[in-house]
């Protein structure tokens, strides 16, 4: 009764149930105390903590995005020698290119072809 030969609810709840367990009130209130004067975290810190969870998301998706753009031209590109700094540098300034004067910037793709 383990790995891939259970129902994927069988594996994933229980994790499911201990990544998200301590952000229930209930919990919260019980645990969460500060370790001197014993009171629940306050409402305010929370609200930052939830809003904190997505956080340059849109940002870290594009990211994302244009590395597997980049990604899937290198593999298209064959067997031919290449700059993959150049590369990477003239297909990010295509991606950025609609037309649009005011289109914001790409975003900066992690260093993993250098």
């Amino acid at each position: 009764m383990a790995g891939t030969n259970t129902a994927r609810d069988f594996v994933e709840f229980p994790s499911q149930i201990n990544e998200h367990w301590f952000q229930t009130p209930e919990v919260l209130g019980r645990f969460a105390l500060h370790y001197q004067t014993g009171k629940p975290i306050p409402q305010a810190l929370l609200d930052k903590i939830k809003q904190a969870r997505t956080f340059n998301e849109g940002f870290q998706t594009m990211e994302y995005l244009a590395s597997a753009v980049i990604d899937m031209k290198l593999h298209m590109a064959g067997g031919r020698a290449i700059d993959p700094a150049a590369f990477e540098r003239d297909e990010l300034a295509k991606l950025a290119c609609r037309g649009d004067r005011h289109a914001p910037p790409h975003p900066p793709v992690r260093p993993h072809l250098r």
